[in-house]
């Protein structure tokens, strides 16, 4: 049997030498040689590879703007090529029962016969029944529980169910044998809850995918990131986490409180009211903290909470010292359908009844958003286990989130709605975690917004600001800022200058909103991110183990090739011009120890120093190596002329380079960024194009 065929360039062979080696291995038990590849073979370039190099918006700003050095790194380098995998296929465990109950995409259902089904479905044979769900709640948060008594269900009529969450039972009649059995959940709209239609206010709504890096987002979601940047998506480029787990940064996205703050290295950093307390902690937990759900609930706006708990007994807010919710927090609160499908199905492997789960769980979210797009409405979604210990399957995402993404631009969903897809973190699983890639990824989780355009024309100050503050560096307690602006319909900023009322005298804030311009001088402390998760660099001494002058030498090359393409676009005169490039680097830097270690608690990294624990065998694998190249023209240029300085432009180029790699080779990751003058421009492609 032939072995798998490795993707790899051949040389030329004849046909002839093809067929007669093809022969010899026909019937041997041995893998193809590489060489044994048809010539024709060809590599498509995945659209990952393009759209990368569009994440980044220099309209307003640029990542070297500021003074925190945070890393760019490529989505793919080939330090981690073995440690993630680029998958199409998902294979669910084989049912055991047959497939008669078919879920539509509206939400409705039909139960029927599949054709040439091994079981035939009629009334004389086979009866069905639904029962709803409830419960989940604190203090068996583990238990579900049925609500009113099995009803029956009609056969081959499509129906709806007017419940959140149920489970679908078929027996067999004569023999009393149970031939199907699932659980689903639905978004049935709720005339009960007079929900607040939509005039002048926003809806909000959030999709959080559990261990999501940016860079894995690029990696594995390559048709939905397209659509995202076709679509104007805002893509923050130095958005860094402030807690180590799901529950602290989810905490402090929908509420701005910290848990445990000793432990978290934050007690320095914030004020002791957003401490959140035993009462808040043990008590009546969603009524006594300030989460978004309840600011929006508040306006008369719909809520809606979707928790995926990754195995039962778990959950967001449901380990450590948390206990859980109370009573239903949310107009639409799903934990029982989680319980039931982790305790009755292999729902560990993603999958009930032999089918994927993604597509259901995001089905039940999107219908929720087309029912109540004309009204005020609130969405939290977090999907826990499918990339919790894994990244790669990401990519089991893509073509169902972008079929929604799609839907909603379409149905309008999103001209009135912010909508938020995140991580609360990169991968802490994984053992990519343990890479140079993995301890910054970690750290710097997707974050991205769709903003509506009727926000942008009316707000047009406050979106600039959030435009100029993409490549700044940013932290959850900034996004939740943000979204508490939205989730009270910015009743903190006048209406007419867009600038917070008396100049946000008196209005504690934890973090600062993406509607106010965030500053370039900002450290970790600053933006409250302990010292275990910084992923500002620092400045390194240059070592004698590095080849500085043929670094330099490459460099040059890279410098001279970008500056190049502006010469033959005519952006610069292609006469009486100089490049100057440096004979030498000007700053080195890379992340510090603590980062590359990756404790996940300040003792941990004290216990680790004092002890010695792999401390002294840290490695810088990554540098970021800093040229400045020195443009002198005498011609007439298109560049604006605050871009100049005596006739000269500069450019600080800022390049990734790894160390183990023996062929002194460097990345080019973001843009060099005009330095001289008062340029209004960034980059040259923006100042060129104007």
């Amino acid at each position: 049997m032939w072995g798998v065929l490795p993707i790899l360039a051949v040389s030329q062979i004849s046909i002839v030498s093809l067929i007669l080696r093809a022969t010899y291995y026909w019937d041997r038990d041995y893998s193809l040689e590489y060489d044994l590849i048809d010539p024709s073979t060809e590599h498509i370039v995945s659209e990952k590879d393009f759209v990368a190099r569009e994440l980044i918006d220099y309209e307003f700003s640029h990542p070297f703007e500021n003074s925190c050095v945070y890393p760019n790194l490529q989505p793919e380098d080939p330090t981690i090529l073995d440690l993630h995998h680029h998958r199409v296929e998902y294979e669910c465990p084989e049912s055991k029962f047959n497939n008669f109950v078919h879920q539509f995409e509206d939400g409705s259902f039909m139960i029927s016969e599949p054709f040439q089904s091994t079981m035939h479905l009629n009334s004389n044979d086979v009866s069905c029944y639904f029962r709803e769900l409830t419960g989940a709640l604190w203090p068996t948060i583990n238990v579900y529980r049925f609500k009113g008594l099995w009803k029956k269900l009609p056969l081959e009529k499509r129906f709806r169910l007017e419940k959140d969450q149920f489970v679908i039972k078929c027996w067999e009649i004569e023999s009393h044998t149970l031939v199907y059995h699932n659980a689903y959940s639905n978004a049935p709209f709720k005339h009960e809850l007079k929900a607040e239609t939509l005039t002048k206010d926003y809806s909000l709504a959030i999709l959080q995918i559990d261990s999501t890096s940016r860079n894995a987002f690029v990696r594995h979601c390559p048709k939905t990131l397209r659509f995202m940047l076709e679509n104007g998506y805002d893509f923050l480029h130095g958005y860094t986490k402030i807690g180590d787990n799901s529950a602290i940064n989810t905490l402090a996205l929908l509420s701005g409180k910290v848990f445990e703050p000793e432990i978290r290295n934050l007690s320095g950093y914030v004020d002791k009211r957003d401490f959140l307390d035993e009462d808040e902690t043990l008590g009546n937990f969603q009524k006594l903290v300030p989460f978004l759900f309840n600011v929006m609930k508040d306006r008369g706006c719909v809520t809606f909470f979707n928790d995926d708990i990754g195995m039962t007994n778990k959950g967001l807010f449901h380990y450590q010292a948390f206990t859980g919710f109370r009573s239903v927090p949310t107009d639409y609160y799903y934990r029982p359908y989680f319980e039931y499908i982790y305790q009755n199905f292999d729902a560990s492997y993603s999958c009930a009844n032999g089918k994927l789960l993604i597509p259901f769980w995001l089905r039940t979210w999107k219908n929720y958003l087309l029912a109540y797009k004309n009204y005020c409405h609130f969405s939290f979604n977090h999907y826990s286990l499918f990339t919790h210990g894994d990244g790669s399957n990401l990519q089991f995402y893509d073509k169902y989130l972008y079929n929604i993404l799609k839907e909603l631009k379409e149905s309008g969903v999103l001209n009135n709605a912010f909508l938020l897809i995140n991580g609360d973190h990169g991968q802490r699983i994984h053992r990519i975690r343990g890479t140079y890639y993995g301890r910054v990824e970690e750290r710097m989780p997707l974050a991205a917004l769709s903003i509506p355009q009727r926000f942008k024309q009316e707000h047009p100050e406050l979106y600039l600001n959030l435009k100029k503050n993409k490549n700044r560096f940013t932290s959850t307690f900034d996004l939740h800022e943000t979204l508490k602006d939205v989730a009270n319909n910015f009743i903190a900023y006048d209406g007419e200058s867009g600038k917070l009322q008396n100049d946000g005298n008196g209005v504690y804030r934890i973090g600062t909103s993406l509607f106010q311009e965030i500053s370039k001088d900002r450290s970790c402390r600053e933006a409250k991110i302990p010292d275990n998760f910084c992923v500002c660099q620092v400045k390194l001494n240059k070592t004698e183990d590095i080849d500085w002058m043929e670094i330099t030498k490459n460099a040059g090359f890279l410098m001279k090739s970008h500056i190049r393409n502006f010469i033959t676009n005519s952006c610069l005169s292609s006469q009486n011009i100089t490049i100057d490039l440096p004979t030498t680097t000007s700053n080195v830097c890379s992340i510090r120890p603590i980062i590359r270690s990756g404790p996940r608690t300040m003792d941990i990294w004290e216990y680790r120093k004092k002890h010695t624990i792999g401390v002294e065998n840290l490695t810088v694998d990554i540098l970021d190596v800093e040229f400045v190249s020195t443009i002198t023209t005498n011609g007439k240029e298109k560049l604006e002329s605050g871009c100049f300085e005596n006739g000269t432009i500069k450019l600080l180029f800022r390049f990734q380079y790894n160390r183990n790699n023996t062929n002194n080779l460097m990345n080019m990751n973001v843009e060099p960024m005009i330095i001289s003058g008062n340029c209004t421009g960034r980059i040259l492609d923006v100042v060129c194009n104007k």
